[in-house]
Order: structure tokens, then sequence, then C-alpha cells
């Protein structure tokens, strides 16, 4: 049996399903980070909004899986959120939303 260290538990959680996470995490983030910086946003929100994509992206594929998506769509799916980024697609949910509860009324 292995000792407990932090590298034998790092090893461990990087398994082939959390290194793919976060590969998409990371893909996510850049293409966001890249794209504020185009854009000429601040530091702060290019760094914020890559963090919530970087988020977004970790938990996607798990999203396809309860959607009967392939898992091999996760990487696609992490390059549209860092493209979108997390303000269009709060504007997406938002409109969404608004426009299902106006036609729920």
């Amino acid at each position: 049996m292995l000792p407990t260290t932090p590298w034998n538990f790092t090893l461990e959680f990087l398994s082939d399903e959390n290194v793919n996470m976060l590969i998409n995490a990371l893909i996510a983030a850049s293409l966001s980070l890249l794209f504020n910086i185009y854009k000429n946003c601040s530091w702060r929100r290019s760094i914020s909004e890559a963090i919530i994509c970087a988020i977004l992206a970790w938990f996607i594929v798990d999203l396809l899986v309860l959607l009967n998506i392939p898992r091999d769509w996760g990487t696609l799916a992490s390059v549209l959120i860092g493209l979108l980024g997390a303000e269009d697609i709060r504007k997406g949910f938002k409109s969404f939303f608004r426009h299902y509860w106006d036609k729920k009324s």
C-alpha cells in the first residue's frame, strides 16, 4: 500500500475522466481569456470570465451524459463555452427564461 502523500492523491485524482475534464476547462478558460483580451476588456473581467468558463466547462460532460449525448462532444462544447463567454451565456439563459415565462403567463 502506498503512503498517502499529496502526490499520490494528485495522481489518483488525475484519472482519465478528470484529465479530460481538466483539459476541457483549460480550453474554455484560455479561449475566453484570449477573446476578452482581444475585445480590450479589463484584466479583472477577463480573468474572472475565464474562471467562470472553466467551471462551466468542467461540468459540461456531466450535462451531456445527462442529455444522452456522447462524451466526445465535451471538447467541442467547452470550445463553444470559451468562445461565447460567461456573459453571453448568461444573456442567452436570461432571454430564454424571459421568453418562456412570458409565454406561460
